[in-house]
């Protein structure tokens, strides 16, 4: 399903997170301390009550202008938190290199359902598309972003599923809470999906060498 607009997509996110009963793991670039932020991480504490594990990764660039409170009030309530190479080279666990960013933005809930796309956790998003006239934003005001976003069902979403689970372990976090993240999936519609990952510190880009091979296959 494609979700047109950071409106559109917090909304699906937030209906799906309710619904979670057994985890959900989230991979963001970005996650900020503001109105959107907060109904995440408060929507996240209260499933990590309810017994759902809540698994989170940001990146620690993406992430410097979010307070280390907004993080620790996370992991007080339970959920287990990894930041994506520390920008402080001390901090890490993995070779420390100031360019390996973690841009992913990925959220799969109870293994069956992923969203997945170019939408990061912040206000600037939350507006909608629908066209209206231009409006002029005032003096200092924060520009809108647009950007689109996937939500997914299907086998398909185990090999996302993995793509977080080998983030986690390459960045040597904190093994985690046995839960049941990869159930049997069923197929959803008619579809071909595959799920191609990569990494700042891949040889070559699989991403790459997949749409040149597609191009070059082109018959129409």
């Amino acid at each position: 399903m494609l979700q047109e607009d950071g409106a559109a997509t917090y909304a699906a996110m937030f209906a799906a997170i309710g619904k979670a009963t057994d985890h959900i793991n989230i991979e963001s670039y970005i996650i900020e301390d503001d109105a959107i932020g907060q109904r995440f991480a408060d929507l996240l504490l209260e499933q990590q009550g309810c017994g759902v594990q809540v698994n989170l990764i940001y990146d620690s660039f993406g992430g410097i202008n979010t307070p280390q409170a907004f993080y620790d009030r996370l992991k007080d309530g339970g959920i287990a938190v990894l930041e994506f190479n520390p920008i402080n080279p001390l901090a890490g666990n993995v070779p420390w290199q100031i360019n390996n960013r973690d841009h992913r933005k990925l959220l799969v809930i109870d293994g069956h359902t992923a969203f997945l796309g170019g939408i990061n956790i912040s206000s600037v998003y939350s507006s909608g598309s629908v066209v209206r006239r231009p409006q002029k934003k005032l003096a200092g005001q924060p520009a809108d972003w647009r950007d689109t976003d996937l939500q997914i069902e299907g086998p398909v979403v185990s090999e996302l599923q993995k793509l977080f689970m080998a983030t986690w372990e390459k960045q040597r976090g904190k093994p985690l809470a046995e839960k049941n993240y990869f159930p049997d999936l069923q197929p959803q519609g008619k579809d071909i999906v595959r799920a191609i990952g990569s990494t700042p510190d891949d040889s070559y880009s699989l991403i790459y060498l997949t749409l040149i091979s597609a191009i070059g296959n082109a018959e129409r």
